[in-house]
């Protein structure tokens, strides 16, 4: 079986982490939060998942970041972000992260969260939890 993980980052309204611990249940898949990880070792995955809720127009910073120093060699990386309006698309920044790798066709999802604002409320929903783990087991050949 390919090893999975997914590191994430999940501020106040922890959209992102309700998200991704109600949809992978039923998977295999390694949750790893990035506050406070200074050291990451991705040799033992295959699959290699980032997920963020936008700020500001964009991921975390730290997501950012971890995209710009894995070594994706052998790897297929994805990504999940979480945002509040649903006419708005964030993911050609990610998209642009992982060109600057010469890496494309990153497969992605984007799935609405609440805000503090009252924007999409009553998201992540059990919709949306079902929409991503089927996402996963697409994307990880689960």
């Amino acid at each position: 079986m390919k090893k999975s993980c997914i590191f994430y980052f999940s501020s106040d309204t922890k959209n992102t982490e309700k998200l991704l611990l109600n949809a992978t249940n039923n998977l295999v898949v390694d949750l790893i939060d990035v506050k406070g990880v200074k050291e990451y070792r991705v040799s033992d995955y295959e699959n290699i998942g980032f997920a963020s809720g936008i700020y500001d127009d964009r991921v975390d910073a730290s997501i950012e970041k971890l995209i710009s120093e894995i070594d994706f060699t052998n790897k297929k990386p994805f990504f999940i972000y979480t945002c509040c309006f649903e006419d708005v698309d964030y993911h050609e920044h990610l998209l642009e992260c992982f060109s600057k790798r010469n890496l494309s066709k990153v497969p992605y999802i984007k799935i609405l969260g609440d805000d503090l604002e009252g924007n999409a409320t009553g998201h992540p929903d059990k919709e949306d939890f079902l929409r991503l783990e089927n996402f996963l087991i697409e994307t990880l050949g689960e």
